[in-house]
């Protein structure tokens, strides 16, 4: 927004605190869509999980260790 002081502002605190007021009020704003963005993203991600072809893993390193784990066991078998 553009401050001229024959806007009816008649100092330049008065302009200040006007442009400050505009600026937090866009913070504001900005913080709410933020905080909808991710809200949305959440949601986005919970509907693929329940709604993918593929199955999806959380524990995905604990997965990849039982693998690991079982198949260091099948080669000390082989070995014995």
């Amino acid at each position: 927004m553009e401050y001229k002081f024959g806007s009816g502002i008649t100092n330049a605190l008065e302009l200040k605190r006007r442009a400050v007021e505009d600026y937090e009020a866009t913070i504001s704003e900005l913080q709410q869509e933020r905080q909808e963005i991710l809200s949305a993203c959440a949601h986005f991600g919970l509907f693929l999980k329940e709604n993918s072809i593929l199955p999806y893993n959380d524990a995905m390193e604990g997965y990849l260790t039982l693998m690991i784990k079982e198949e260091m066991e099948k080669a000390q078998q082989s070995m014995v």
